[in-house]
């Protein structure tokens, strides 16, 4: 980490990156009421997050047969301008899960992708990064075709590939780990900015 107009200085040389917004609230506080939460719980400061601190959340499928499991906010965005959302995802009892901007302005792009969080690969529009201790971030990048609130990013736990988003079986203790959630209205995600 660095100060404020700071260099800093990364694994790979300095990152220089221009300023940008979260649009999200409450990005790292999943139990706030602004993340609508469907057919599952969130257990704050479960794990280590990326930043070390024990602040992750777990996502927790409820103990429901057949229905989609997921987290979301919902934001108002702008026709003719590309979004970036980002997530950090770790494996828990389940190592699977999807990433999508949950709406048809944006063309549900993500939401045909299933990350493995154990051995991840990118996607079209969907880039995934392997960190350490067993997390990724995700990046799923849309141009948005009206100006509407809508629901932007959307997090579907997984128990397995052969899941289907719309059909997820829970146990009311499985799940999978989040932390620092953001939506930038950038065709491209900067560094996490915590809200």
């Amino acid at each position: 980490t660095a100060a404020v107009n700071e260099l800093r200085e990364e694994a790979e040389g300095y990152l220089i990156e221009g300023s940008s917004t979260n649009l999200l609230s409450y990005s790292e506080e999943f139990n706030e009421n602004i993340w609508v939460k469907t057919k599952c719980t969130v257990s704050p400061n479960t794990a280590m997050s990326p930043n070390g601190d024990m602040t992750a959340y777990k996502l927790i499928a409820n103990n429901v047969q057949g229905t989609r499991i997921q987290v979301f906010q919902r934001n108002t965005v702008n026709s003719g301008v590309t979004y970036s959302v980002t997530v950090y995802l770790k494996a828990a009892e389940w190592k699977y899960a999807i990433v999508f901007f949950n709406s048809s302005i944006f063309g549900y792009a993500g939401s045909g992708f299933k990350i493995d969080l154990i051995n991840p690969v990118d996607a079209t529009g969907v880039k995934v990064k392997k960190l350490t201790d067993g997390w990724v971030r995700v990046e799923v990048i849309a141009t948005a075709s009206l100006t509407l609130n809508v629901p932007t990013l959307s997090i579907v736990p997984l128990s397995s590939l052969s899941d289907d988003a719309n059909n997820v079986t829970g146990d009311g203790v499985s799940g999978i780990y989040v932390f620092g959630a953001q939506l930038e209205a950038l065709p491209f995600a900067t560094s996490y900015i915590p809200t």
